[in-house]
């Protein structure tokens, strides 16, 4: 199983907190909000499974992450 990079932002015109999964191209339109952070990304575990739910049933690997270097 990969382990995704996510953020969270708070959206001043939804008045709520959004987490999107980032390094990953196939997962950049699935998001989730909530009052929280911790509730954002909660619903964001929840929109993944079922995404990761969708790959099982199909028989396609999940995609890999992309790796970020950074400068030391």
């Amino acid at each position: 199983m990969y382990h995704y990079s996510y953020r969270v932002f708070w959206h001043e015109p939804d008045k709520a907190y959004f987490a999107v999964v980032d390094g990953v191209p196939e997962f950049r339109y699935i998001s989730a909000s909530g009052d929280t952070p911790e509730e954002a990304v909660r619903e964001l575990g929840i929109a993944l499974e079922a995404v990761f739910e969708d790959y099982r049933e199909e028989g396609r690997e999940l995609p890999e992450p992309q790796v970020v270097a950074q400068a030391g």
